[in-house]
């Protein structure tokens, strides 16, 4: 499955962007690496050092391949480490394959967007992130200090990988005891992690944050937050819940018709919705690419999309009408019939339309984003216009599928989730 669609992508997207915005920070870092020289990389993307270190070493002559071959590594190990997580919570291996395959699909994921934007050190944190989260769980359900061992080893090196964002599952582990269910509605075998243990992943993580800060570098420029709050009076609100459509699809429509999994998630799983939380924040505080942090979740949404997916499958299967629409609008929404376009292209402005077929053609290259406007696969950039009318239509769609549902479950008890 990952081999398909990474191949598809490779295949198809013919243009990809060089040395762009945060890329090229992280080319020259390699690229000052590969030559023995001083660092002098804009911070913090300098103290990314892990992914640009080792291409510097391992790809000198060619830094881009050294980028994209290990960004693909990355993918591939995180696709199989989200597979794990979803099975460690009792998922049935074909749902397993649908969510995971949910995950590899989309845009924004590493398995395809690599190919359009290799030069970023995203991918390697999504697998560690993914592969923290599951000890966690495993920690969770059977303590052992060899488990932290290996915890507090994952958190130390993806503090090298992205930095701050590496506490984000180090802070989901302080709250690994919290649960409002109580130990007895609990998983089998489930016991407190020991309070010697929680603070281990975070203090590690920290160990290396300082650090990375003690490297020798001069870098040309320290980025602050001068621009901060220009940022936040600039995102309007409705690109909070568009975020979760352009990265996850339609298909979270089932999570939030589930309500009662979801309660009982958090109130299980805090530790999880910390995560999730975390990456959240970050998608609307940390910067314009609001979907390049929240696919950073893709272990907890797609965790909690497979379970909604297998708790509402009869209901989903009993109208092909309905199985039918939600998967080709999750495709439309994972942009997995084209390529992602050159960013510098732009659909013909409306003044220079004429026909009705050319209006036609340009509304929808700035709905779906066909073959031009590929600012508009950000919420943030793009046409603020057509981005409410794309979440008026991701609303009404997810409306409609929740009120199928709720009637259908209605009407048929035996459907409901068991």
């Amino acid at each position: 499955m990952f081999i398909g669609i990474s191949a598809y992508s490779a295949y198809t997207q013919t243009y990809w962007v060089k040395r762009g915005s945060d890329g090229k920070e992280y080319y020259d870092t390699a690229e000052q690496i590969a030559a023995g020289k001083t660092i002098t990389a804009e911070v913090p993307y300098a103290y990314r050092i892990a992914l640009p270190w080792l291409v510097g070493k391992t790809f000198p002559h060619d830094l881009a391949q050294g980028f994209r071959t290990y960004n693909v590594i990355a993918a591939a190990a995180s696709t199989a480490l989200l597979f794990q997580l979803l099975l460690a919570f009792g998922i049935r291996p074909g749902t397993a394959v649908i969510s995971t395959t949910l995950y590899v699909a989309t845009w924004i994921g590493p398995a395809r967007f690599v190919y359009f934007y290799p030069e970023y050190v995203d991918p390697p944190y999504i697998a560690i992130a993914t592969g923290a989260l599951l000890l966690i769980h495993t920690i969770r359900r059977r303590f052992s200090w060899s488990l932290v061992t290996w915890l507090c080893a994952l958190c130390f090196v993806g503090a090298f990988v992205r930095t701050e964002a590496m506490l984000f599952p180090a802070l989901s582990f302080v709250v690994v005891n919290f649960s409002l269910a109580g130990r007895a509605e609990g998983e089998e075998g489930e016991r407190p992690v020991p309070a010697a243990a929680i603070a281990l992943p975070l203090l590690t993580t920290v160990a290396g944050l300082f650090l990375v800060r003690h490297i020798h570098m001069e870098p040309r420029r320290v980025i602050g937050q001068e621009g901060f709050w220009q940022l936040l009076q600039n995102k309007p609100l409705f690109i909070l819940p568009l975020s979760f459509f352009l990265t996850f699809g339609p298909v979270i429509a089932v999570v939030v018709y589930d309500w009662r999994l979801l309660r009982d998630m958090v109130a299980k799983h805090g530790y999880l919705f910390v995560f999730l939380g975390c990456c959240f924040a970050t998608s609307y505080l940390g910067g314009h690419e609001n979907e390049r942090y929240l696919i950073w979740a893709a272990p907890v949404m797609f965790l909690l999309i497979a379970m909604a997916l297998e708790r509402h499958e009869r209901a989903l299967l009993r109208s092909a009408w309905v199985f039918v629409g939600l998967l080709g609008a999750q495709a439309l929404a994972e942009h997995i019939f084209f390529p992602i376009p050159d960013y510098s292209l732009a659909v013909t402005d409306w003044s220079y339309t004429v026909t009705f077929g050319e209006r036609a053609w340009g509304a929808l290259n700035r709905l779906f984003v066909i073959d031009d406007f590929a600012w508009n696969l950000f919420s943030y950039f793009g046409s603020r216009p057509f981005h409410a009318l794309l979440l008026a239509i991701y609303v009404a769609f997810s409306s409609l599928l929740m009120l199928y549902l709720w009637r259908i479950e209605r009407a048929h008890p035996e459907l409901r989730p068991r």
